[in-house]
């Protein structure tokens, strides 16, 4: 196979991939109309508190201002809320609302409840293949 091929077959099965997590999460969140990406921000609300927009990027790979542009489409549904930091008023904290926390809760645990047991199923040799692929592929993809 010439580079030019490996090339397109990466991108193939990264393409593939994408589309399998994506369909994944539209048919688990579906009770809940949440987008893949908002259904993120939840699964993260759920672990945790609440974090600054700044982590939230972080943990999902996306820019702030992309995140901005999420949050503010999953207030208009009340399904969380910006609070000041009592520690630090420049900074703004995502946290779930009361009643979203408790309706998402348990559909969050069966994402990753059904996560986990696609992961389970592999070998360990074949999940530290998928690790070193990726971590290779990012590596790959960040340098300039």
């Amino acid at each position: 196979m010439e580079n030019m091929e490996k090339t397109y077959e990466v991108m193939k099965k990264l393409k593939s991939i994408k589309e399998s997590i994506h369909q994944m999460m539209q048919h688990q969140l579906k009770d809940l109309t949440l987008t893949g990406p908002q259904g993120m921000v939840i699964g993260l609300l759920v672990k945790n508190k609440s974090l600054r927009m700044s982590e939230l990027a972080d943990k999902m790979g996306l820019s702030v201002s992309t995140v901005s542009e999420i949050i503010d489409r999953m207030e208009k549904i009340q399904a969380v809320r910006r609070l000041k930091s009592t520690e630090d008023g420049r900074v703004v904290l995502v946290t779930l609302t009361d009643d979203f926390r408790k309706e998402s809760a348990g559909k969050f645990k069966e994402i990753e409840s059904i996560w986990h047991k696609k992961i389970e199923s592999a070998s360990e040799d074949e999940i530290q293949k998928i690790i070193d692929g990726l971590e290779a592929l990012d590596r790959l993809l960040s340098k300039e």
